[in-house]
């Protein structure tokens, strides 16, 4: 089930596309449905996808000395994976769902053909997906001051 138009231009990653944008994305992304306690992406693997959430809760765990840690819970217009969408990295957390889930995922392959179909639409996206970023490691760094964590001396950043 492709999504309504409406939905998908709330979703952060699409905001300020024009219908014709939207109806060019819709075309390439792909509808999933999970099960509850499934894991999605696991740490460290490489992955291209970019995951929009349609239904349903999912958590990010992190490992940390041997241990998961639940870093936060995700719900229905949540997205994940857009780092992985723009370089390819390797994932940099687990997700499991925790209910049963619906997802959209857009793959950088599909993200390839956008560009070719509709420049200034894949413009638009590049652009929300940084500022989402930047959004986050704001979030971060803010993290970082509240709990006095620092970087190690040598870090230039």
């Amino acid at each position: 089930m492709k999504p309504n138009l409406k939905w998908l231009s709330e979703m952060t990653a699409f905001g300020g596309l024009t219908p014709e944008g939207l109806k060019v994305v819709s075309r390439y992304l792909t509808p999933s449905n999970h099960p509850a306690n499934k894991i999605l992406v696991k740490e460290g693997e490489i992955d291209d996808r970019l995951y929009l959430i349609q239904k349903g809760k999912m958590e990010i765990l992190k490992k940390t000395d041997g241990h998961s840690r639940r870093l936060t819970i995700l719900v229905a217009g949540s997205m994940f994976g857009e780092m992985s969408l723009i370089g390819i990295f390797p994932r940099s957390a687990t997700v499991r769902t925790l209910t049963s889930c619906r997802t959209l995922t857009l793959r950088s392959s599909d993200l390839q053909k956008v560009y070719l179909e509709d420049k200034d639409t894949y413009i638009m996206i590049i652009l929300n997906l940084a500022r989402e970023v930047c959004r986050r490691l704001n979030k971060m760094n803010q993290l970082i001051v509240e709990f006095g964590t620092t970087f190690p001396r040598h870090h230039r950043g």
